[in-house]
């Protein structure tokens, strides 16, 4: 949550060989699982499937994956992760903007990052498909090489670009990135927020984020 997930899902689906760009809210524990991921993927996009990757972004630990569902040849993971200080910042930020009951704190923001951070580690040890592990900075920083990287991994014949479709529900809470930033259709570097984060829990956070990455980097077959 708060990783520039939602942007670069978008970049993702702006590809002609990528269908999907947010977050659909399920697990993935049984067939009927697949037939919801494609009707919920045709009302948003009208495409067809033929020859494409079908997207959708996963936040939490709670949504099952069964690997046995999935084929092992066209099976593709990126995992995104983005680092402690900002992470935190965004999501109390959108919690207090938002209303909601949850992340108010760095506190509680602290709890949801280590814990999908841990859970993302642990998903390697059963996903055992063809997977990419990218640092969320290198999107705003070099985002030319970062995207021809992952262009060149997932085996697409147009490149991604820095530019991006807006979507129906692009910028809908629920659904992504609830701001009016991710409208913008490029990458666009955002202010920092003037939040502060306590010592003790930026500590936690960033001894997390450590051994996540370096878990990821590790287990993932191409990584920047």
């Amino acid at each position: 949550m708060r990783s520039r997930s939602t942007l670069l899902s978008h970049i993702l689906g702006s590809n002609d060989a990528i269908c999907g760009y947010r977050e659909l809210l399920r697990s993935y524990e049984s067939r009927i699982d697949f037939f919801r991921l494609r009707t919920d993927l045709f009302r948003d996009t009208g495409s067809h499937f033929k020859g494409k990757f079908l997207l959708d972004k996963i936040l939490h630990n709670h949504h099952g994956i069964d690997p046995r569902l999935f084929p092992a040849d066209r099976t593709r993971i990126i995992y995104l992760v983005r680092e402690p200080a900002s992470t935190l910042k965004s999501i109390v930020n959108m919690s207090q903007r938002l209303r909601m009951d949850r992340f108010t704190t760095p506190a509680e923001a602290l709890e949801h990052y280590a814990e999908r951070l841990g859970g993302l580690a642990d998903s390697t040890e059963v996903l055992n498909f063809p997977s990419y592990f990218l640092a969320s900075e290198q999107l705003v920083d070099d985002p030319d090489e970062t995207l021809g990287a992952l262009s060149e991994w997932l085996g697409l014949d147009e490149p991604l670009g820095k530019s991006y479709k807006v979507f129906d529900r692009t910028g809908q809470a629920g659904f992504g990135d609830p701001f009016e930033n991710i409208k913008r259709g490029t990458i666009t570097r955002t202010p920092d927020h003037d939040i502060e984060i306590p010592s003790d829990v930026l500590e936690k956070a960033w001894s997390a984020h450590s051994k996540a990455f370096a878990e990821l980097k590790t287990r993932c077959l191409n990584s920047l």
